[in-house]
C-alpha cells in the first residue's frame, strides 16, 4: 500500500511539474502587436517584424514618410520595408506592386522593397530585394476625405536583386497619419 501511493504521489508530481513547466503565459508566446496611429507590422519569412528606430540605418525613424520631388510620388515605411505609390493614396481597394529598385522616387509605379544588413567580417552590408510585376499587394481599407490618413494591409514576395533569393512579407498593416509623422 505504502509503495502504491509513494508511486502514484511521484507520477502526480510529474505530471504537474511537466505541465506547469511546459505551459508559458500568453505574453510570453506572443510579442503583443503594435496598434494606433503610425504603427506597422508583418512577418518576413515567418519572423515578425515590428519597425524601430535604426533598424537598418541608424537614427532613421521607425516609421516615415516623403514626397518625391515630382509632387506626385509618396513614399512610406520604415527602413526596411518601404512602399512606393505613384500617386499617393487615392482610393481604397487593392494595389498591385510592380517592378522595383532602390531608386523608388524615379520608377513611375506602385511597388515596394525590403532591406536588410548583415555583418560579413566586421563590414555591414545592405541586401536588397525587390518587388517584380505582380509579386505583392496592398489593401488600403480605410481612407480619410482628406487623403493623409490611411490603413491597410499587405503582402509580397521580393527578390534578391542579384541572387533571385526570395523573402515572404506576410500578415502585414499598417496604419498612418501623414499629419503626425
Amino acid at each position: 500500500m505504502k509503495k502504491t501511493i509513494y508511486y502514484f504521489v511521484l507520477v502526480s508530481v510529474i505530471i504537474l511539474s511537466t505541465a506547469v513547466s511546459c505551459k508559458k503565459p500568453q505574453a510570453e508566446l506572443e510579442e503583443e502587436l503594435p496598434t494606433g496611429e503610425n504603427t506597422m507590422y508583418c512577418y518576413i519569412d515567418e519572423q515578425l517584424y515590428i519597425p524601430e528606430i535604426g533598424n537598418t540605418i541608424p537614427l532613421v525613424p521607425a516609421i516615415y514618410y516623403s514626397v518625391c520631388s515630382d509632387g506626385i510620388s509618396l513614399n512610406i515605411g520604415a527602413d526596411d520595408v518601404v512602399f512606393h505609390f505613384e500617386n499617393g493614396i487615392q482610393q481604397t481597394g487593392i494595389i498591385t506592386l510592380n517592378q522595383s529598385n532602390y531608386d523608388t522616387c524615379w520608377v513611375l509605379d506602385n511597388h515596394a522593397f525590403y532591406a536588410t544588413t548583415e555583418n560579413v567580417d566586421g563590414i555591414m552590408l545592405t541586401k536588397l530585394y525587390y518587388t517584380h510585376d505582380g509579386s505583392g499587394t496592398v489593401n488600403i481599407t480605410y481612407l480619410s476625405e482628406n487623403k493623409r490618413q490611411f490603413e491597410g494591409t499587405f503582402e509580397m514576395i521580393v527578390y534578391h536583386e542579384n541572387t533571385g533569393v526570395t523573402k515572404q512579407i506576410t500578415e502585414g498593416h499598417f496604419n498612418i497619419n501623414l499629419d503626425t509623422l
